[in-house]
């Protein structure tokens, strides 16, 4: 078998690939959905494990994997995984892919003709014992077309009695308030209540709909922890609870601009953190070998300058427990610890602590 062979593959049913192999007098055994047996991969010289993937008797996708020898060194390991990289990437083409130099673990989207490819395995800074390597073949998915008659985007709306009744209790007419649909989660189930935000000076006070009554609590801007603004979907933490809503009513960018006002997002001493950590992420070039670095780099340096503002007392565990904690699947797919000491004696350089 080659790198090519699955695609001929790929058009048999389950019944073929198994008369196949008994003309080959290949052994095999079925599990669950799978036909497994073992081959020599031409190109890499490995004998992999070949899965065959079958549902409703038709082939799904193919599969090549190969666990490396535990007494080989990490040097020949890693060495032999690039190659096998490279003889797909020279072959096929590269879709999108995550593979950096801190990298845990890689993954590879390729491309030829009708069908996808997939390449996934360890990196360098793997966690695990068993080094291995896995590419799996597909037929590409069909974009189905949905029309606009099938699929309408539902516009949150808040009715106008409600803002009248909440208006009437609160009794004044402040230009700093926002109408929208309060979040909340009990039994597991999401619950949408009617909400009025007034800012003040020194808080915020939400008014809320709770069946029939009309609640109200307050945030002070001094107790909050984290602010977050997407699109027009806010998320507040502070003290040890969180408020959620959406705006639906009233200038989002006002409500935006007075709450970063109030907790430093706009302050002299946000932007030089955010410009530290920019250089930081750009300087070690932290997603080095990512087809959406860009994105990434700009995410996480937006992340770690809100997770960082707050921080009174810092050190190199905590720096490390922050990067880790923005996003808790890239800790399958990314080591920390190199970059967290970096930006932490990057820090220390310009004195931020």
């Amino acid at each position: 078998m080659n790198i090519k062979t699955p695609f001929v593959l790929l058009n048999l049913d389950k019944k073929e690939i198994i008369n196949k192999l008994k003309e080959k007098n290949i052994k095999y055994k079925i599990e669950d959905y799978f036909i497994k047996f073992y081959q020599i991969i031409d190109e890499f010289n490995l004998t992999c494990e070949v899965s065959v993937y079958c549902i409703c008797k038709k082939v799904n996708s193919i599969s090549y994997s190969y666990i490396f020898d535990k007494d080989m060194d990490n040097e020949s390991v890693f060495n032999q995984i690039e190659l096998i990289k490279e003889v797909y990437k020279k072959e096929f083409d590269v879709e999108s892919y995550f593979d950096p130099k801190d990298g845990k673990s890689f993954d590879y989207r390729l491309s030829n003709d009708i069908f996808d490819i997939y390449l996934h395995g360890t990196s360098y800074y793997t966690n695990e014992t068993d080094k291995h390597i896995r590419i799996t073949y597909g037929r590409k998915s069909e974009n189905v077309a949905t029309s606009k008659k099938s699929f309408k985007e539902k516009k949150l709306l808040i009715k106008n009695n409600y803002i009248k009744k909440i208006d009437k209790y609160v009794n004044n007419d402040s230009s700093n308030k926002w109408y929208g649909l309060c979040i909340s989660v009990k039994n597991s189930k999401g619950k949408s209540s009617p909400v009025r935000v007034d800012a003040l000076e020194d808080k915020l006070i939400v008014y809320y709909m709770n069946k029939f009554r009309i609640n109200t609590f307050e945030i002070e801007y001094n107790k909050i922890k984290r602010y977050d603004l997407y699109e027009d979907f806010v998320y507040i933490s502070y003290d040890d609870k969180r408020f959620m809503y959406t705006i639906i009513e009233n200038d989002v960018s006002k409500f935006n601009n007075i709450i970063s006002d109030k907790i430093g997002y706009n302050s002299k001493k946000y932007n030089e953190l955010n410009k530290i950590i920019s250089e930081a992420f750009i300087e070690y070039d932290v997603f080095n070998n990512s087809s959406s670095k860009k994105e990434i780099h700009q995410r996480y340096i937006n992340e770690t300058t809100k997770a960082l503002f707050k921080v009174e007392d810092l050190n190199n565990e905590i720096m490390y427990n922050i990067l880790q904690g923005i996003d808790f699947d890239m800790y399958f797919y990314f080591e920390w610890k190199n970059f967290a000491n970096y930006l932490y004696n990057k820090l220390k350089e310009h004195n931020y602590f």
